[in-house]
């Protein structure tokens, strides 16, 4: 008789823990009035929409990050139809996209967040606003855990597609188990989210910060620096390479030139470039700039003007602008975020301490730069010489650009085929020479 109450206390508990999966559209009907689109207009004047979802207490709902990024303005909009505006911001974790926000719609069920993680192959759904259709519900399956640029993500099945950014990924409960975030658009069904414990690591009790507030974080140009150093290989790497020779060709006018540079950690820089029988020359000792020029009708090195001078001691750095800047006594600001070519950048003004400006701009997904500018005065007039940078190649364990455009008023596109680190380079290159003889 003892066995078969047990066997019937097993079967009652085996039953409960069937009742609690739901299916599809019970999931749907419980979990979509906690669910949100978020109307989002950004500080440029352009707009966005994504998802969020009301989660932990009343008033605060949670999404990504990267939804709610320079937005001057936020509203979210609820299945019944009715609208209610965004105060601002509680708290973010840039580093993995996740932010709690404060709605002003009150008392709207609150979704729990799992207290089981997740395993591959488990059954998932997602509820958001996928290219703007509301409320759209898909599912799938958790198709691995994995770690990408130090944070732990799900990758998971589901269709998602831009809009379901800050959407709730389920369990079969109607728990959450991640916030969705990324994906991989050149396959299918790469997306991925980001564990919902680490919205438990965010501070519920802060006062939401308004979006007007552009800079809404004062740790962010800290962090954008962090990851601009990370996409090009850790400053580590970046910090170990001692000399830089690089080949290619420069375009100019429709006719290549085929072109040498090389940089040494200890201030060294040359660039040999051939037009014809002529090798121009311009080079850089660590103290002395200078160039040879034949078709200035000489074959003697001539020293380089203040202007000249600043460009090619700044060519000589490997490193570059953004690193250890504060020891070359740049100040560094973030103007804001951008477009180039209709792709988000962000926007960092180096400023010297001449007060002269140079303006960097970093993809905003890579954080690798694409364009820089520098106004320059050429021919007794100020020209601003824009360089849009790309063709990103690891080499060792950097990301370099491979191809540069230079615009102005003699426009040059130069593509390199080989970079080479940590080769042995005399430093009597770099040396001005004695002076030869004229040309006349």
């Amino acid at each position: 008789m003892r066995q078969i109450r047990i066997l019937f206390f097993f079967l009652l508990c085996l039953n409960i823990s069937f009742a609690q999966e739901l299916e599809p559209e019970q999931l749907y009907k419980k979990v979509l009035p906690s669910v949100m689109t978020l109307k989002v207009k950004e500080i440029n004047g352009d707009s966005r929409i994504g998802t969020a979802f009301m989660t932990i207490k009343d008033g605060i709902a949670a999404t990504a990050w990267h939804v709610i990024e320079d937005a001057s303005s936020v509203t979210a909009k609820f299945s019944s139809g009715e609208e209610f505006d965004v105060s601002g911001v509680i708290d973010i974790d840039e580093e993995r996209d996740i932010a709690l926000i404060l709605v002003k719609g009150f008392r709207r069920p609150l979704l729990k967040l799992s207290d089981k993680n997740p395993k591959v192959g488990m059954k998932v759904y997602v509820i958001g606003t996928p290219k703007g259709l509301e409320f759209s519900m898909s599912d799938g399956i958790v198709s691995q855990i994995r770690m990408i640029d130090t944070a732990k993500l799900y990758q998971f099945t589901c269709p998602a597609s831009p809009g379901n950014s800050g959407s709730p990924l389920l369990n079969s409960k109607g728990e959450v188990i991640g916030i969705v975030s990324r994906q991989i658009s050149e396959g299918q069904n790469l997306n991925f989210a980001t564990p919902a414990d680490y919205i438990l690591g965010l501070a519920t009790s802060n006062p939401a910060t308004p979006f007007i507030i552009s800079s809404l974080f004062p740790q962010k140009l800290e962090n954008i620096l962090k990851k601009h150093y990370e996409a090009r290989g850790g400053l580590k790497n970046i910090k170990a390479v001692q000399t830089i020779q690089t080949t290619g060709k420069i375009t100019m006018m429709g006719k290549d030139y085929p072109t040498t540079i090389y940089q040494k950690r200890s201030g060294g820089f040359r660039s040999d470039m051939v037009m014809g029988k002529a090798n121009i020359v311009q080079a850089y000792d660590g103290k002395i700039g200078w160039q040879i020029i034949p078709m200035a009708g000489t074959l003697d090195p001539i020293d380089m003007k203040e202007q000249e001078l600043q460009s090619i001691k700044e060519q000589a750095d490997l490193d570059g602008f953004l690193v250890d800047w504060k020891d070359k006594n740049y100040r560094l600001e973030l103007v804001g975020k951008e477009k180039i070519d209709e792709k988000p950048v962000y926007h960092i003004k180096v400023i010297r301490q001449d007060t002269t400006e140079h303006h960097i701009y970093l993809d905003a997904k890579t954080y690798l730069p694409v364009q820089e500018t520098e106004k320059m005065k050429m021919m007794g007039k100020e020209t601003e010489i824009v360089t849009s940078l790309g063709d990103y190649r690891k080499v060792d364990k950097l990301m370099m650009p491979f191809s540069q455009e230079v615009g102005g008023a003699m426009p040059q596109k130069i593509k390199f085929d080989k970079i080479i680190f940590n080769e042995e380079i005399p430093d009597s290159i770099f040396v001005k020479p004695a002076a030869k003889n004229d040309l006349r």
